[in-house]
């Protein structure tokens, strides 16, 4: 299957349920596809596709790490050019749910890049997830205590999950 197939599949249905991700998932599960013919779709920049193959790639790590650990540095190295919310939102969830996994390299490459989320748009779930990671990170005694500033102008983003978030991150 081409690029423009995948693109295509992954777009059918509607944009807030699964589609045919399911399918793809199995394919990638069985060898037919590969995890990077998946990623690789994110640079299309296309919302409804970006968040499916979010989706797969979650389920992937969750399945079994080593789907993904292959591809972290390319995570890394895509997020110094994708302001695509999705994307930016799952490398916030790829440090919480894979830091176990990560070198100490990767961990912090990947947190700089998280706090880049701030910056980079008020895409609410976005902002949600990289305040969690901050959360985290927090907790595995990162240093973020830099954020202070970034953080202020959030406090007054009437978003309530954002401000129940903030209160739980307290620098």
């Amino acid at each position: 299957m081409n690029e423009k197939e995948l693109f295509k599949i992954l777009l059918e249905g509607k944009s807030n349920t699964l589609g045919r991700l399911l399918e793809i998932y199995d394919k990638v599960l069985s060898s037919q596809l590969t995890v990077m013919d998946v990623y690789n779709l994110y640079k299309m920049e296309n919302r409804i596709v970006s968040m499916r193959v979010s989706n797969i790639l979650k389920r992937l790590w969750r399945t079994e790490s080593s789907y993904i650990l292959p591809i972290v540095d390319q995570f890394i190295k895509d997020a110094k050019e994708y302001i695509n919310p999705t994307f930016r939102w799952t490398i916030a969830q790829l440090f919480k749910e894979l830091f176990h996994v990560l070198n100490l390299d990767q961990r912090i490459q990947l947190l700089f890049e998280i706090q880049r989320n701030f910056q980079l748009s008020d895409d609410w779930i976005m902002l949600s997830q990289s305040i969690d990671a901050l959360i985290f990170a927090k907790n595995k005694k990162f240093e973020i205590g830099h954020m202070t500033t970034i953080l202020d102008n959030l406090a007054s983003d009437e978003r309530k999950i954002i401000q129940k978030k903030l209160k739980k991150l307290k620098l």
